[in-house]
């Protein structure tokens, strides 16, 4: 899951590239502007229920920001 104002999916797939070599497989992000984000959360999304209960490895950004969110 990626979150940011100015993101889009061409924009950040090239970041994943290494990553995918090392896994040996696709990766295939998420992406939410702050104000999807902020909505889903408040709507109990069940997609993000489960993503937020499992281990999470920031790469900018951290817990503290998710509950900023609600």
């Amino acid at each position: 899951m990626v979150v940011g104002d100015d993101i889009s999916y061409p924009g950040i797939i090239g970041a994943f590239e290494k990553s995918e070599k090392t896994l040996g497989r696709a990766i295939n992000p998420t992406l939410y502007n702050r104000e999807e984000l902020r909505r889903k959360l408040e709507a109990d999304n069940a997609f993000l229920s489960r993503v937020l209960k499992q281990p999470r490895i920031f790469l900018i950004g951290s817990d503290d920001d998710i509950k900023a969110s609600r």
